[in-house]
């Protein structure tokens, strides 16, 4: 899925709405998955990265990965 990232939280501040619109953010692909290896509870990483298409094949990661994501809700204008 293709999305832009923007910063909804600085400092622990939630940012007002028209800076997180008007912020262009970073696009990319979006991927949220398994990572195969495990934890020291013996179950797989959930997370979420965000990547761009690198060459012919290839991709390279555009964030560093978000672990033990949740997606909250999905609507036709973005996803939480």
């Amino acid at each position: 899925m293709h999305v832009r990232v923007v910063e909804l939280m600085v400092a622990g501040v939630r940012r007002p709405r028209e800076a997180c619109l008007a912020d262009p953010g970073i696009t990319g692909t979006l991927s949220i998955g398994d990572i195969p290896i495990g934890t020291a509870e013996k179950r797989p990483l959930h997370a979420a990265q965000l990547w761009e298409r690198w060459g012919t094949s290839a991709r390279r990661g555009l964030l560093p990965p978000l672990f033990d994501v949740q997606v909250l809700r999905i609507t036709p204008r973005g996803l939480l």
